[in-house]
C-alpha cells in the first residue's frame, strides 16, 4: 500500500515490479486490463483510513470495428446514430473500470464510455483528455483515424498526462462531476502494443497530485506496457478468437518496453542524484543558519505557546477583579519577577474612577504599602489615565541609575531589605488608544529582564488589555440585564394576612441575557390572592418584552376578578395577537379563596404546581395541563383543590426541574422527594424556597429559575351565612341577619352601614337577578367583606341617574358606604361585593 500524496521513488520501483505481475494469469486482454485497473485502486490508500486513493480507475484500448463484439456494435450505433461504421473504422473501447461507484466497477454500465468510434480526426479532438495525452505521445488525431500504427514503426514515447488541478482549465469539461465526487487531480498515460494500437490509463484521484509525483508515473506507464505485451496475441474479450501478431513485433515490442524501463529508471536515478547533491551542498551550507533559526524558533515557539496559554485562560474569565489578577499571576510567572504590580483604573456604573492594584508578590504586606487616590467622578468620555508611563521601561541596575528614581512609583523595599535593582514597566492600552493601566516587574538582582522576558510582556499586556474590554462588556451588559430584570419582577413578598409567600429568580449561568421566566403575586378583591408563573421560551430582550406584556396584562385581568380559565382565555387571545408563531409561553394562574380555603386555577402548557399539605403529602396538579398560550381557538378549563391553614402551593418554572442527565419524570419526582423532605419542623417559606433551589440546582444550569412558594396562615376570619329567596322580604330578612351577626362580633357599631349596603344588593339581587341568593358575611381583622351570590349572570354597573330619578341608585349608596366594592363572574352566575373598613 502506497500513500499517492507521498509517492517516492522506491514506492515506484516496488508498485511498478508488482504491476507487471499481476497479469501473469489472464486469459484475455480485458482480464489483463481489470487487474491492472484493480491492482491500482488497491495499492494508493489514505494511511491513516485506509480509504483508496483512487476515485476512478478505467483502462482503454484502441481497436477497429471489426474487433467489437455485438453488444459493444450496439452501443456505438445508439450512442452515434449517425456513425457509418466500416470494419477499419478506429474505436476507442473500455477494457476494464472500478471506483467509488458500484457502476464504475463493471465496464459494460457505463452508458457513455464502453466505445468511442472516431471517424474523423475532428470526432478525436472533441475528446479533450484523450485529444491531450495524445498530443503529449505526439501521436495526431488523423493518425488514430487513419490506423493503427505500423509494427516498425519506432515509437518510445511514455509521457504522461497530468491535471494538477482537475476544476480548472478545459480538459476535464463535466466540473459537476469533479465537484460532486471530490476529484482533485487526474494522470493519465499510454502506451503502444505490438499490434499498433493504443492503451490508455487514466486515474481521476481525491488528493492533489504535484508534477514531482506525476513524473514517476513514467515508469508505471511502461510497467503497464510489459504487462499487457504477453497478451498481444490472446482474445481481447473472453469467448473471442485469438489475435495474430508477428513475433519479430512481439520481441521488438518487448526489447522496446524494457529499454523504456531502463531509461525511465536511469533518469529517475539520475535526477535523484542531483537532488542529492544538490540537497547535501544546501545543508552544509546553512548548518549554522539552521542551528541559530533553530534556536530562534524554539525561542518563539515557548513564547507563543505561553502565551496562548495565558491567553486562553484570560479570555475565558469575565470576572475584573479575577483577569486582573490571573494576568499579574502570569505575567510575574513567566519572566520569573520578585513583584509583580499592576495598577489599573476601573469605572463603575457611575461613572467613578477609582484605581486599583493586583500584587503578586511574596510579600503579603507590599498591597498596603501602595498609593490608594480618592475617586474621582470620570468625564462623560473618559480620558486618558495618567498612570500609565509613556513607553516601556526596562532598567538593569535602578542603583547605579542616576535617572531612575522616579521611575518606580511604589515603595516596594521596606528598610532592612535589599532594595529593587531590576525594573521592567508595561503599559497596558486597548486597540483604540485607551490606558488601562501598567504593569511594573520588581527584582532585587540586577540585569535580570531580557529582551524575551520583555517581549513576553508585551504579549500578555495586549491579551490583558482585550480580556479587560470584554470583561467591562460583560459587566456593563450583565448590570443592564439585571436591571431590565429587576424592574419586571416583584422585589419583594406583598404582606398579606392570608399567606406567607417566598419567591425566588436565579439567572441561568449565561446571566448576561435576559430571560421570559416570571411570578406575580397579586391581591384581589374579598381578600383572595392571585398567584401566577410563566415562562416566555427563549432569552435576549425580545423574551423579556414579552414577559413584561404578559405580566401587566395578567395583572390587568385579574383585577377584573375573572376566573382564571377566562384569564387564560384573553391571555390567549393577546399572545395570538402577538404573532411570532415560534414562541413557546407557558403560564399557571392561581386564585386562593380563604373565605372557603380553596384554590382555583388554570394551565396553559406549564409544568404542574405542587401541592404540600401540612401533614406532608405532596401532590402534583396535574389535571387540566392544557396547551401553550398562543394557538387561536384553544380553550382552557379551571380546576379546584382544597388549600388549608398550612397547606403550601409550589409553582415554578422548568429550569428548576430540567436537566440533560435526567428525564423530566425523574426530575419532578426527585421535586417531590425534597419537597417532602422540608415538611414538618419550623421552616419558614423563604427556608423552603431556599432550600429547593440549594438541593435542586448546581448553580450552573443554562435556563433561568423562577419558583413562587405560598402557605396558607390559619384563619381568623368569621364568616356566616344566609340563603335568601328572590322576595321583596329578602331584604327585612337579610338586616335582621346583619344586625344579629354584627352584634355576636361586636362589630354593632358597623350595623347601620352594613344594612344599608345588604339591603341595596339583595333588594338588586332579587329585582334583577331572580334566583335563588346566598348572603355572606366574612370578617377579616380590621374590614368588613358583604357577599351576595346568586345565578345570574348578567353584571350590574353603576349608573349616573338625574336627580329626579328615584331608581338606580342603589349602587350609588353601596359606593358610598363601602370602601370598595365590585362584582365577579362565576361558573353559574355572579358575586357581588362590598368591603366596609371598620374605623
Amino acid at each position: 500500500m502506497f500513500d499517492l500524496a507521498n509517492f517516492t521513488v522506491s514506492d515506484m520501483v516496488v508498485c511498478s515490479s508488482e504491476l507487471r505481475r499481476v497479469t501473469a494469469d489472464s486469459a484475455t486482454t480485458e482480464d489483463a486490463a481489470r487487474a491492472i485497473v484493480q491492482h491500482l485502486r488497491t495499492t494508493f490508500r489514505d494511511p491513516d483510513t485506509g480509504r483508496p486513493q483512487l476515485v476512478l480507475t478505467r483502462l482503454f484500448q484502441t481497436m477497429p470495428w471489426r474487433n467489437l463484439t455485438p453488444d459493444l456494435e450496439q452501443r456505438a450505433l445508439r450512442r452515434q446514430p449517425d456513425l457509418v461504421p466500416h470494419p477499419d473504422l478506429r474505436c476507442l473501447t473500455l477494457l476494464a473500470t472500478t471506483g467509488d461507484h458500484p457502476d464504475w466497477r463493471d465496464r459494460t454500465r457505463s452508458r457513455q464510455h464502453q466505445v468511442v468510434a472516431f471517424p474523423s480526426a475532428q470526432a478525436v479532438r472533441r475528446a479533450p483528455m484523450i485529444s491531450a495525452m495524445l498530443t503529449q505521445l505526439g501521436v495526431t488525431a488523423e493518425e488514430i483515424v487513419a490506423g493503427p500504427l505500423s509494427g516498425d514503426t519506432e515509437w518510445d514515447r511514455h509521457d504522461i498526462t497530468h491535471i494538477p488541478d482537475a476544476l480548472a482549465g478545459s480538459a476535464v469539461p463535466d466540473k459537476e462531476f469533479i465537484r460532486s465526487h471530490g476529484i482533485k487531480s487526474v494522470i493519465g498515460y499510454a502506451g503502444k502494443l505490438p499490434d499498433g494500437e493504443l492503451f490508455t490509463v487514466l486515474m481521476f484521484t481525491r488528493v492533489y497530485i504535484p508534477a514531482r509525483i506525476a513524473e514517476l508515473f513514467r515508469t508505471v506507464a511502461v510497467s503497464t506496457r510489459l504487462a499487457l505485451l504477453p497478451l498481444n496475441t490472446a482474445p481481447l474479450f473472453a469467448g473471442g478468437p485469438g489475435r495474430h501478431t508477428p513475433v519479430k513485433h512481439l520481441a521488438a515490442a518487448r526489447v522496446d518496453a524494457l529499454e523504456q524501463l531502463l531509461a525511465a529508471h536511469e533518469g529517475t536515478s539520475a535526477q535523484a542524484a542531483l537532488v542529492a547533491a544538490d540537497a547535501r551542498d544546501r545543508v552544509r551550507s546553512q548548518q549554522e543558519q539552521l542551528a541559530y533559526k533553530q534556536r530562534r524558533l524554539d525561542q518563539e515557539t515557548r513564547i507563543v505557546e505561553t502565551l496562548y496559554r495565558v491567553g486562553q485562560k484570560l479570555t475565558r474569565e469575565l470576572n475584573l477583579e479575577r483577569l486582573v489578577q490571573a494576568a499579574t499571576d502570569a505575567a510575574t510567572s513567566v519572566i520569573a519577577a520578585e513583584h509583580g504590580i499592576f495598577r489599573y483604573v476601573d469605572y463603575d456604573t457611575g461613572g467613578v474612577a477609582d484605581t486599583r492594584y493586583a500584587v503578586t508578590s511574596p510579600d503579603p504586606t507590599l498591597i498596603d504599602r501602595l498609593p490608594r487616590p480618592r475617586p474621582a467622578l470620570a468625564a462623560r468620555t473618559r480620558p486618558q489615565t495618567t498612570v500609565v508611563p509613556p513607553s516601556t521601561v526596562r532598567r538593569g541596575d535602578l542603583t547605579e541609575d542616576p535617572g531612575a528614581a522616579g521611575l518606580l512609583p511604589y515603595r516596594v523595599s521596606v528598610a532592612g531589605e535589599p532594595p529593587v535593582r531590576s525594573l521592567l514597566t508595561i503599559p497596558v492600552t486597548t486597540a483604540t488608544g485607551e490606558d488601562l493601566g501598567a504593569f511594573s516587574f520588581c527584582h532585587t538582582r540586577a540585569d535580570v529582564f531580557t529582551e524575551r522576558d520583555e517581549q513576553l510582556a508585551l504579549g500578555i499586556a495586549a491579551q490583558a488589555a482585550t480580556a479587560i474590554e470584554n470583561a467591562r462588556l460583560f459587566r456593563s451588559v450583565r448590570d443592564t440585564a439585571v436591571e431590565l430584570q429587576r424592574s419586571l419582577l416583584p422585589q419583594v413578598p406583598p404582606d398579606l394576612d392570608e399567606l406567607d409567600i417566598a419567591f425566588r429568580y436565579l439567572p441561568g449561568a449565561k446571566g448576561q441575557q435576559v430571560g421570559g421566566d416570571w411570578f406575580d403575586v397579586i391581591p384581589l378583591s374579598a381578600g383572595r390572592i392571585a398567584l401566577v408563573v410563566g415562562d416566555v421560551m427563549g432569552r435576549g430582550l425580545r423574551a423579556a418584552a414579552v414577559m413584561g406584556q404578559l405580566r401587566a396584562a395578567v395583572r390587568a385581568y385579574a383585577v377584573m376578578d375573572l376566573p382564571p380559565a377566562q384569564v387564560m382565555r384573553h391571555l390567549n387571545r393577546l399572545v395570538t395577537g402577538l404573532g411570532g408563531e415560534d414562541q413557546i409561553i407557558t403560564c399557571v394562574y392561581a386564585v386562593y379563596d380563604p373565605g372557603d380555603a380553596t384554590v382555583h386555577w388554570s394551565n396553559a402548557g406549564h409544568l404542574p404546581p405542587a401541592l404540600i399539605g401540612a401533614d406532608g403529602k405532596v401532590e402534583l396538579l396535574e389535571d387540566d395541563l392544557g396547551v401553550p398560550l398562543g394557538l387561536d381557538g384553544t380553550t382552557f378549563e379551571d380546576a379546584m383543590v382544597g388549600f388549608d391553614a398550612g397547606d403550601q402551593l409550589l409553582m415554578y418554572t422548568d429550569g428548576l426541574v430540567e436537566s440533560h442527565d435526567a428525564s423530566l419524570t425523574d426530575r419532578l419526582q426527585e421535586l417531590t422527594e425534597h419537597i417532602d423532605g422540608t415538611t414538618g419542623g419550623t421552616c419558614t417559606v423563604a427556608d423552603v424556597a431556599d432550600l429547593l433551589a440549594k438541593t435542586m440546582l448546581t448553580g450552573q444550569e443554562p435556563d433561568d429559575v423562577a419558583l413562587l412558594l405560598v402557605r396558607a396562615r390559619h384563619n381568623v376570619e368569621r364568616t356566616a351565612g344566609l340563603d335568601l329567596p328572590p322576595t321583596p322580604r329578602s331584604a327585612r330578612e337579610a338586616r335582621d341577619f346583619v344586625r344579629a351577626t354584627l352584634a355576636r362580633w361586636d362589630l354593632a357599631d358597623h350595623s347601620d352601614a352594613a344594612c344599608s349596603v345588604v339591603t341595596e344588593l339583595v333588594s338588586n339581587a332579587a329585582e334583577h337577578a331572580r334566583t335563588p341568593m346566598e348572603l355572606r358575611l366574612r370578617h377579616h381583622p380590621g374590614r368588613l367583606i358583604v357577599e351576595v351570590v346568586d345565578h345570574d349572570g348578567r353584571l350590574p354597573k353603576e349608573i349616573a341617574s338625574p336627580g329626579h330619578d328615584e331608581r338606580h341608585r342603589g349602587l350609588c349608596i353601596v359606593a358610598g358606604l363601602s370602601t370598595d366594592w365590585g362584582v365577579r363572574p362565576t361558573d353559574t352566575g355572579k358575586i357581588v361585593w362590598a368591603e366596609i373598613r371598620e374605623r
